[in-house]
């Protein structure tokens, strides 16, 4: 089961105390999809995975630590926009809010993983167009992670393992063929081989479905 904690936090920005819930325990009961998301009941406690003001509107892991150049970007139009969106669900947009925090501190491996959970809110929602969009952006934001030299996933051959299922879902077959490939010649771990030839032949089938890690052993 999972079990939130509420705590008393003072916003760094703004100065507002309000009711974080932070999760002390979760549990998953299945295998994780292939881009890394986990099973029930982990999977429902997103909510519990971010800060957020109802003040100002600041998203963060933690709303006490400020990132770098949040105050300006917090306060401009853009972040206002995204705060407030009615096209997207609340949960998607605290998401990308806290993404293009990270993203303006550079912190461009965290933004990556923030999209990728926004992807995530509106997987459940049916939301197929945006939820590509969300992981384009992620894949966009790991490739400068890559370029500064900073680690989205631990391991040789994972960061192109979950770049594979990224672009497949969204229908880049061209380059989840290509990530597929680094990967595969990247690693000597038998769980990512399997994986990536598993995603090899759902590349080959055009298939944009969601998997498990267990679909890819099956």
């Amino acid at each position: 089961m999972t079990v939130p904690n509420p705590i008393p936090k003072k916003c760094t920005l703004c100065g507002e105390t309000s009711t974080q819930m932070e999760m002390v325990s979760s549990s998953t009961f299945g295998a994780p999809d292939l881009d890394t998301r986990p099973a029930e009941i982990k999977r429902s406690s997103m909510e519990f995975w971010l800060d957020c003001c109802p003040s100002c509107g600041y998203c963060a892991h933690d709303l006490e630590a400020e990132l770098s150049g949040s105050k300006e970007l917090v306060a401009s139009e853009e972040y206002k926009e995204r705060y407030k969106s009615t096209e997207t669900p609340v949960l998607a947009n605290k998401f990308l809010c806290l993404s293009l925090l990270l993203e303006n501190s550079s912190a461009y491996n965290e933004a990556g993983w923030a999209a990728l959970h926004a992807a995530w809110v509106v997987d459940d929602m049916k939301g197929e167009t945006q939820a590509s969009s969300f992981r384009r952006r992620a894949i966009d934001l790991w490739m400068q992670a890559q370029k500064a030299g900073q680690v989205f996933m631990e391991g040789d051959g994972a960061e192109d393992t979950l770049l594979t299922d990224l672009y497949r879902r969204i229908g880049d077959w061209k380059e989840a063929a290509s990530a597929a490939e680094r990967g595969l010649y990247l690693t000597t771990d038998e769980t990512i081989s399997t994986i990536l030839k598993f995603e090899e032949s759902m590349i080959d089938q055009k298939d944009r479905q969601v998997y498990t890690v267990k679909d890819a052993f099956g």
